[in-house]
């Protein structure tokens, strides 16, 4: 690692906050205050993954050990840019995300919400229905996964495989969510 660059071990609170492991994190020492904001105890977090991207272009080799790390601080920069409405953003760094962990479902999901939002229904819609194609590999039911891919086809009008997912959703779920798209998915295929 070149001397420009530092290790820097984020707080006990932060990494619990993000999800991270206590993992020193290699950050270029001309950086560290932007993005440690020590004063706010806040933390830029797309700043801290434009900065692993940096040090994966210098220092291929080291990059390995800290994948892991960068895919779970990926999830929490994309989670903050959804949530502010930070769509293409959001698109941008869930793609980056996606090279350094490609099986992610939760960044299928991501990637999906922030399409979703710029008004990409149907790319959306791939990216969820991927996620379930994995989450029903690995037996990891989340209703709310069916149910953003079932109300996304249903807004392309496509009934039937949305009549398909709520069905296999409701069988694992006894959640109120199912039953409601279940009534709006019948109240749309009588219309």
């Amino acid at each position: 690692m070149s001397s420009q660059w530092v290790l820097v071990q984020p707080s006990t609170a932060l990494t619990a906050l993000v999800g991270l492991p206590e993992t020193a994190l290699p950050v270029r020492h001309a950086r560290v205050d932007a993005i440690f904001k020590s004063q706010t105890s806040r933390i830029e977090l797309c700043d801290l993954v434009d900065e692993l991207e940096v040090f994966a272009g210098e220092e291929p080799d080291a990059i390995a050990r800290l994948t892991p790390s960068m895919a779970l601080l990926a999830r929490a920069a994309i989670g903050e840019l959804l949530w502010e409405n930070q769509w293409e953003r959001a698109e941008t760094y869930a793609r980056l995300a996606r090279r350094w962990s490609p099986n992610d479902t939760p960044l299928l999901v991501q990637l999906g919400r922030a399409l979703h939002g710029l008004g990409r229904h149907s790319e959306a819609t791939t990216q969820w229905q991927s996620a379930i194609a994995r989450a029903r590999e690995a037996e990891q039911w989340s209703p709310m996964l069916w149910l953003l891919t079932a109300r996304s086809l249903m807004e392309q009008d496509q009934f039937d495989e949305a009549a398909l997912l709520v069905d296999e959703i409701s069988v694992r779920c006894t959640d109120n969510a199912v039953e409601n798209l279940r009534l709006a998915l019948d109240q749309k295929r009588t219309r």
